[in-house]
């Protein structure tokens, strides 16, 4: 599968595409959270994400972002669905790192 993220530097808010191809069988029933730890653990440990000890039950709701233009929760959300991912940083506050947002009050 291809994969796209869109990363930002928090020094000066630039972005650049990380572009990572992985094997279709490792994904078979991943969501996207647990796609964003196996990309940070294999491929780019600097990658920022947010996660916690009790995710993938959809109730925080930090975790969102979008995936192929659509806004939803890395959690919950099952990499199987798609044939690619492009995944960028939600449009609900200001972008902190990465996939990272501090939301609007």
């Amino acid at each position: 599968m291809n994969i796209s993220i869109k990363r930002t530097s928090p020094v000066n808010g630039a972005s650049k595409m990380l572009k990572v191809v992985i094997d279709d069988s490792i994904l078979s029933d991943m969501t996207v959270q647990n796609l964003l730890e196996y990309i940070t653990c294999n491929v780019d440990p600097s990658l920022a994400y947010y996660c916690h000890s009790v995710c993938e039950h959809g109730v925080c709701k930090r975790c969102i972002l979008k995936v192929n233009s659509k806004t939803v929760l890395a959690c919950t959300t099952r990499v199987s669905s798609y044939s690619h991912l492009n995944i960028e940083p939600a449009d609900v506050g200001d972008v902190v790192r990465d996939l990272v947002v501090c939301f609007k009050k």
